[in-house]
This record gives structure tokens, sequence and C-alpha cells, in this order.
């Protein structure tokens, strides 16, 4: 007679269990930061606690292993212990899950044996995983860096357009008093960027050639380090795939802001006064808003499943934020901001 019973899954239960101690111990204040601060970070215990769940219930000892160290790596990256946050992590290693779960169809679970053979090659690939993570020279790609630079040409205003596939990207002021915009480019191999003036006013900046090196390389190996001109109005539209995004709108005079990343991080830093009318989107990640002191800014934010945490006297009213200084400025910075998976971070600075 076959045998019919079949483990029950844990993987609720032990999620429970997981997020009600989380919060008993928030009550009691013996954990740091706010509830959601720190529920956002747990995110990585889906992986750990539907590991332990396959190999309760047999479903494939590869896949389960490999869960498990994934989702420790990136608990470990969200909580500061490893050189390496869990959105870059995730990235970097998400085509893992694809071999491991053919692994598991090619071992089967056949036995005993079939079953070491399956938790052992898991435990190789968790071991690479550490490796990779812990030795960042170890599967780096060959790069190489480029200079860009577009001079000033009498324009009264202009428009930026980035569109990055994969990697970091830092934006500031301090292009010279020719230029437009300059910096380096960081690439790796088999990455190129076009850049030209579209016409008298749009500058436009593309990653375009072989995207094989997307899957292979993580963002911090390809990065634009770039600055533009603060001395005419500016509309900028950004957009990176996946990766880091570090902008910092002060000494800059933008009319229109339009920032895209589809995963990763964005940190955004405010002018202290504009008429700046914005949109910034994270599909999935984590978003931070630094506005500094005294700045008169009101947010729309689309959060979705995502936390927001706000500065100590700032108002919310249902998806509307605002700062202080919003009530009684004549020129106020309008942004909308959308994270529907993550964190949305709203900072005073100095």
């Amino acid at each position: 007679m076959s045998d019919t019973h079949k483990s029950r899954s844990l993987f609720f239960p032990v999620l429970l269990i997981l997020v009600g101690a989380f919060l008993l111990l928030n009550t009691l204040n013996l954990l740091p930061g706010s509830t959601w601060d720190v529920l956002i970070r747990l995110w990585p215990l889906i992986f750990v606690v539907g590991g332990l769940d396959g190999l309760l219930k047999r479903e494939g000892f590869t896949g389960a292993i490999f869960a498990i160290g994934l989702g420790t790596i990136l608990l470990l990256g969200n909580f500061g212990y490893l050189n390496s946050n869990a959105w870059h992590s995730l990235l970097r290693f998400w085509p893992l899950i694809i071999i491991a779960a053919g692994l598991d169809l090619i071992i089967g679970r056949r036995g005993k044996f079939s079953a070491l053979i399956g938790i052992l090659v898991g435990l190789v690939m968790v071991a690479g995983m550490f490796w990779l993570v812990i030795t960042p020279a170890a599967n780096r790609l060959p790069s190489s860096n480029t200079p860009v630079s577009q001079a000033l040409e009498g324009q009264k205003d202009a428009r930026l357009i980035l569109n990055q596939a994969v990697g970091g990207l830092e934006i500031s002021a301090g292009a010279s008093p020719a230029n437009l915009l300059q910096g380096d480019l960081t690439l790796v191999e088999g990455e190129q960027v076009n850049w030209e003036m579209r016409n008298a006013t749009t500058f436009e900046m593309k990653s375009e050639g072989d995207a094989t090196w997307v899957l292979s390389s993580f963002a911090p190996q390809s990065r634009w380090d770039l600055q533009i001109t603060g001395a005419i109005p500016l509309d900028l539209e950004i957009s990176t795939a996946a990766g880091d995004q570090y902008i910092d709108l002060r000494g800059l005079l933008i009319r229109e802001l339009d920032i895209q990343l589809a995963f990763g991080e964005l940190r955004l830093t405010l002018p202290e006064s504009s008429s700046l009318n914005g949109s910034v989107q994270c599909a999935l990640g984590r978003m931070v808003i630094e506005v500094p002191q005294g700045a008169a800014v009101r947010f729309t934010a689309d959060t979705a499943l995502a936390s927001l945490s706000i500065p100590p006297g700032y108002t919310r009213n249902d998806k509307l934020v605002s700062s202080p200084a919003a009530a009684t400025a004549s020129e106020v910075m309008e942004i909308k901001l959308s994270q529907p998976v993550g964190s949305i971070l709203i900072l005073e600075v100095p």
C-alpha cells in the first residue's frame, strides 16, 4: 500500500511564531527602531522558512538548503554583518534559484543517497555564495574607465535623460562652468554607453550593447559618476533597471524630476528650496529621501506593501506627507513617491 501521508507545511506557522516573537520583543522595547523598520529588514526570513519547510516535506534538498543559505546571507546583509546589502545579493544570486530547482529535478528524492547528494550540492552552492560575498574580487569582471562630458553651448535650460541598465549611479552638482555634464563611467566588459545632444536642449545617455554582463556581474562593478551644471534650470529624467542611485540635488536648479528604479536602493537629497515638481518610483527595494532642515516639501506617498517612516514634526494625512515649512511657504516642492514593496524613509538633514 502506498504511503499517502504528507508532512504538514510549517511555512505559515513558523512565520507567525517569528513575527509574534518579534512584535513581543518590540513592545517590550528590547529591539531598536520602529516595528515596520525592523520588520522590513526581516523579509529574507521568507527564504529561510521556505527552505526549512521544503526539508520537512522532502520536496527537494538542494533547493531547500540553497533557500536557507540565501535567506541567511540576505539577513546578514540587511543587518550590516556582510559587505553587501540584501537587494545586492538577491540581484546577484537569483539565477542560482533556477539552477537549484533544476538540480532537484535531476537528483530527485529516490532514497537516502540522493538526499545526501542533494544536501551536499546545496551546501556547496551556499558556500560558494558566501565566498563570493566576502571576496568581491573573486568574480570581478574586467572593467574600464571612460570619461564623459558635454559642453554648454549657450543653452538657457536643458533636459537630461539618463537610461541605465544595471549599475551604480551617482549624480551631484559640480560640473565645470563650461559643461552641461561631466564625469566618469566605469564599464564592465561587454557594456556600452552612448550619449548625444538629441536637439538644442536635450541630452541623452543610454546603456547599449551586449547585455549578458547584467546576469554575470553585479551593480557595483558598473558605475556612472556624474556632475551636472547648476548654472541653468534643468529637467532631469533618470531610469535604472537594477542597482543603486545616489542623487544629490543640492546646488542644482531642477524644475521637473522623474526617477525610476526597478530594483535596488535609491537615495535622493533634495535642494534647500525649489519649486521642484517630481516623481520618484522604486518597484522593489529601499528609498531614502533626505530633506534639508527648513525645506518646504509635500510628498504624495503610494506605499502599497511598503513601510513609510517620516521625521518628527512632519504631518501625515493618508497619502499626503508635509514638512512643517510647507504650511506657510510660498514655494513648495511637490513630489510623488511610489514604492509598492520595500521601505520609504524620509530623513531631515542639516
